[in-house]
């Protein structure tokens, strides 16, 4: 972060970057909690977060990452 300070066009590229993924993942979000709720699939969601929880922690137990 610091030497962001030091480049002023580099701080406005960070800064505008945050800005529109923020917007955009709360764009997501609504659209998804509106589309499940909508939909009674929310507890599909809960499925495959679960599924996808399991099968990740899987991956990552297999392939460890070097510190």
């Amino acid at each position: 972060m610091p030497k962001l300070f030091h480049a002023p066009s580099q701080l406005f590229d960070a800064a505008l970057g945050g800005v529109l993924t923020g917007i955009a993942a709360y764009l997501s979000v609504r659209f998804l909690m509106r589309y499940f709720e909508g939909h009674g699939k929310l507890a599909s969601f809960g499925v495959y977060c679960v599924l996808a929880g399991i099968f990740f922690f899987g991956w990552f137990m297999m392939h460890p990452q070097p510190v």
